[in-house]
């Protein structure tokens, strides 16, 4: 199989009515398959139903929201996946082009390229201004498609990595958040280039408060830091 695309969610039902109908009509090469894989911890707005409905293409698992953790809950999925790339979805992103899938994953023809990322734009009407800088800095139009050798912030819910690669390496689930960040930087220090592909577009940002986004700004930036430093992270 070509590649399976991993989604974790909770209580994002009004996301999956739309994201689902969009990856069921995406355009792949021919003679190539792909599935999705919805992982669930614990949804009570019938976010499972919407899942079940896209059967046979999407498969639903779920967890217990107790033992819920963001590289945790990737990899389950991940280990339930049958495709050589591994593609992940934020459950609050929603791809933008019917040729989404081809453009995310185009650059493996590399055998260099260990994992892609894409670029999100901000829905209509989003305030949070930490959010807005950093579509003006990171996910700017005019931000080419190129690969790095070096660290480089990733967007990790639209990223898609070697399935390959993560049979020897799972995503860390000691790390809290920026795990696909660590997981890159593992690889990069092996030799790997990751790659930007601004073509591979999901409408996707956090109405959030200020406070909230800081917060967890500062928290990402940290650990972001101590990978870099190989203090954290493996």
């Amino acid at each position: 199989m070509w590649a399976s695309v991993v989604i974790i969610t909770k209580n994002q039902r009004a996301y999956l009515e739309r994201s689902l109908p969009v990856l069921a009509s995406q355009a792949v090469p021919q003679g190539a398959a792909f599935e999705v894989i919805v992982v669930d911890s614990g949804s009570t707005d019938g976010a499972q139903t919407v899942v079940r409905a896209h059967a046979p293409l999407a498969r639903l698992i779920e967890i217990a929201p107790t033992s819920f953790g963001y590289a945790r809950a990737h990899n389950v999925g991940a280990a339930h996946a049958r495709g050589a790339f591994l593609v992940r979805l934020s459950g609050d992103a929603i791809p933008q082009r019917p040729d989404w899938l081809q453009c995310l994953l185009a650059p493996f023809d590399d055998p260099a390229v260990a994992a892609t990322w894409g670029r999100q734009i901000l829905p209509l009407g989003l305030r949070n201004p930490l959010e807005r800088l950093a579509q003006r800095v990171f996910y700017d139009t005019r931000r080419p498609a190129r690969t790095y050798r070096r660290p480089t912030l990733v967007f990790g819910s639209c990223m898609a990595v070697r399935t390959s690669l993560w049979g020897v390496h799972p995503y860390d689930e000691r790390t809290p958040q920026a795990e696909d960040f660590a997981w890159l930087v593992h690889w990069q220090r092996r030799g790997y280039v990751g790659a930007y592909v601004p073509d591979a577009t999901v409408l996707h940002g956090h109405d959030e408060p200020l406070g909230r986004s800081l917060r967890r700004a500062f928290a990402q930036t940290a650990l972001h830091l101590l990978i870099r430093a190989g203090v954290w992270g493996r």
